[in-house]
């Protein structure tokens, strides 16, 4: 597969300082390992055109990718290996947001397992629907990457133009073959076991911003406290998305709103609505209900 020219638009190494270069090389060897990853294998001569560089650095960077053992060159061509993207993804840092515009058939979209949710076949079709019906053309939408959701983005009809925001490697890739919409990154340090970007520079990156939506997800609620999840720093993004964010929609299993977690992220009325499965626990919908929250079930 041919690496399609607007992969990362703007990408280019001339004109700037010399520290912006060294940033540029950084995302450059970053961009490379994914795409070689995502197709198998890429070209000197098809990089160098992506990025607006010579056939000299890409060259450059093959011998620095397979040094650390990320990629195998042959004859001009780089080759994946893939015992090592974890090791590269752990060492780097994406110092500022990447916009990944017009792509048309750059990468192949990675499948999610079916049912990561638990739900049956019907029940992700009823959510991919609720969900549906909540956005609309020319919105700009955060959107998390927790599996169920992942999974339902994935089965969504066109729904015209957006422009979606966030802060998962993964959802990112599902997202950049559709032309309707214009995928942006915050800069962060990415975590290579939940491909995402992590740090304080994807807060200050995602307060530039405001939301009509805020598509997200929960690991555990409390009638009394509201929400909660594992992670602290999900919990701090959480938070500043909800803040930016004209309206929160959280997208959660039934069972997930009667589990208990650690880091807290808001109160009851921190989502404007709630799609869950028909099983929800009938206590916890009438709390949610009585707080202002709209709760739809699949």
């Amino acid at each position: 597969m041919a690496v399609n020219d607007s992969l990362l638009s703007g990408v280019s190494s001339q004109g700037l300082s010399s520290e912006d270069r060294m940033k540029s090389a950084i995302e450059r060897r970053m961009e490379i390992v994914n795409i070689v990853g995502l197709q198998g294998k890429a070209h000197v001569e098809e990089l160098a055109k992506l990025f607006n560089v010579s056939g000299s650095t890409i060259r450059a960077d093959f011998r620095f990718l397979e040094k650390g053992g990320f990629i195998v060159r042959s004859h001009g061509i780089a080759i994946i290996n893939k015992g090592a993207v974890k090791q590269f993804s752990k060492q780097q840092t994406i110092t500022s947001p990447i916009e990944i515009n017009d792509v048309n058939n750059a990468v192949e979209k990675i499948n999610v397992i079916d049912n990561l949710s638990g739900n049956n076949e019907q029940v992700d079709i009823n959510m991919v629907s609720l969900l549906a019906a909540q956005m609309s053309s020319n919105e700009t939408v955060y959107i998390d990457g927790s599996p169920l959701i992942r999974q339902l983005v994935q089965r969504l009809p066109r729904l015209g133009k957006l422009v979606v925001l966030t802060n998962s490697i993964n959802l990112m890739t599902d997202l950049v073959t559709d032309l309707d919409k214009q995928v942006i990154l915050p800069g962060g340090i990415v975590n290579p076991e939940s491909m995402t970007l992590t740090g304080s520079q994807v807060e200050a990156s995602l307060r530039r911003y405001r939301f009509n939506k805020a598509i997200i997800s929960i690991d555990g609620f409390n009638t009394q406290m509201g929400y909660f999840v594992k992670s602290e720093f999900a919990a701090d993004i959480i938070r500043v998305v909800a803040e930016i964010s004209q309206e929160v929609i959280l997208v959660v299993s039934a069972n997930v709103l009667n589990d208990s977690s650690s880091f807290w992220v808001g109160d009851k009325n921190m989502a404007s609505t709630v799609i869950t499965e028909q099983h929800l626990d009938t206590q916890v919908r009438t709390e949610l209900e009585k707080s202002g929250v709209t709760v739809l079930t699949a």
